[in-house]
């Protein structure tokens, strides 16, 4: 029964985020900004929070009160009387702390950012920054002062039949939505993995045939490039125009897969492509992490125009 109290709790404050984050998002962008890692209306990092301020603040020392551990004077409201600045930092550190994490476990799972701080300043590896934190601290001590409060009034507690069936109702309704977007971003992820793999190879073969100097170039090129190796000193100009038309021939294929991977994406996939911010790939080097942003920028910037039309 506590259990399923809490459940729906934390749905509903998941919710109140959402509807923080898409209308932060709207109004700074301008235009409807669907946020969020699940594809419905919920923000699950908000609805962590909200409950572990519910469990703080509210129902542990009510119990650590009454069962004598703990001596802290009652508000008018029943509440523990927790100093707002004690508040404030542990709601500042937790919400750092679970952000960074949050942040960090869906990058090594999915290879996505759906977040970035990097142009914040004090920021830490584009995570979390101080401002975000703060402004977290500050609405730890609102949920506080004025929503834990109305919180514990809610009678569901008394009626533990309704409680519990609308808990399994919406625990099914967040299991199905997990299943869902955990296979999408992981069909989305696939497609961004072949497409960076493909135009890596490509790329590598180009800079290795570059980099064996002008013979290679002649036995890949053909006849002509044979004889600009043969007098590259003479002939450095059309070894270079050379090297350009074939890094050219390597790179169209990327635009031929872009206009193939769009049409083919499901709507959850457009969901997930235009929420993730940037996109780093599974290779750990930075020159092919760059790469990978740049193919999903370009791919998120086509699945922009043709949802504009």
């Amino acid at each position: 029964m506590i259990l399923a109290s809490y459940f729906n709790k934390f749905m509903f404050f998941s919710f109140i985020g959402w509807l923080y984050e898409c209308s932060y998002c709207t109004i700074r962008n301008r235009h409807w900004d669907n946020r969020g890692f699940l594809y419905g209306p919920i923000c699950p990092i908000y609805g962590f929070g909200a409950i572990l301020c519910l469990f703080l603040f509210g129902d542990l020392p009510l119990y650590l009160i009454q069962t004598n551990r703990l001596q802290l004077p009652l508000a008018d409201n029943g509440l523990a009387q927790i100093p707002l600045w004690q508040i404030f930092l542990i709601c500042m550190v937790g919400s750092a702390i679970m952000e960074y994490l949050t942040s960090y476990l869906l990058e090594k799972l999915f290879h996505a950012v759906w977040w970035d701080y990097s142009h914040v300043p004090l920021n830490l590896h584009g995570r979390i920054c101080l401002p975000a934190s703060i402004g977290f601290g500050l609405a730890g001590v609102v949920i506080s002062k004025w929503v834990i409060p109305l919180a514990m009034e809610v009678p569901d507690r008394e009626h533990p039949v309704t409680t519990i069936v609308l808990a399994l109702l919406l625990a099914f309704y967040l299991g199905m939505d997990s299943g869902l977007t955990i296979e999408s971003l992981i069909q989305l992820t696939h497609r961004l993995d072949l497409l960076q793999e493909s135009f890596d190879n490509r790329m590598e073969s180009t800079v290795q045939i570059a980099s064996l100097g002008p013979g290679a170039i002649a036995v890949a090129a053909g006849s002509a490039a044979r004889e600009a190796a043969l007098n590259a000193r003479e002939n450095l100009s059309e070894a270079a125009a050379m090297i350009r038309e074939s890094a050219a021939r390597q790179a169209l294929p990327l635009k031929n897969n872009l206009s193939e991977i769009g049409p083919r994406m499901t709507r959850r996939e457009r969901y997930h492509l235009h929420a993730i911010r940037s996109y780093r790939g599974r290779r750990p080097d930075p020159d092919s992490a760059k790469r990978a942003g740049n193919a999903f920028r370009r791919l998120q910037d086509r699945i922009n125009r043709r949802t504009k039309q």
